[in-house]
């Protein structure tokens, strides 16, 4: 099944170790892996490549190199900040991490809706 841990406060009554909780229902199991599909597939169509797609036409060609280098940085380090972050969105907030999520997909589709045309740049 679906394992996901997160470390218990420190206390004597505690020590090392982990409290957690164990997905044991096989149609709960089922749901999980759907909505990891689910999402993967949506993302490999929408949100995923319109990002490379729009910094690789949104430079001046004599700038694209190192221009396309610094946004793969830059998507690089949203990357690490988002795995850095999450667990400890986890551990604070709980289930509410979503909802952190969410409000940044919900700006993230207002933003794209006012991104420029990039034809003839």
């Amino acid at each position: 099944g679906l394992l996901y841990y997160v470390p218990a406060p420190a206390g004597p009554e505690n020590s090392g170790a982990e409290v957690g909780c164990t997905i044991s229902d096989k149609s709960a199991g089922w749901v999980v892996a759907g909505s990891v599909f689910f999402f993967v597939f949506n993302f490999a169509y929408g949100f995923g490549p319109i990002v490379w797609v729009y910094c690789a036409e949104m430079f001046p060609l004599r700038y694209r190199a190192r221009a396309l280098g610094i946004t793969t940085v830059a998507c690089w380090v949203g990357n690490f900040v988002i795995a850095l972050f999450t667990p400890m969105l986890l551990d604070r907030i709980q289930l509410s991490t979503f909802f952190v999520f969410g409000f940044f997909c919900f700006l993230g589709a207002l933003v794209s809706a006012y991104i420029p045309e990039t034809k003839g740049v």
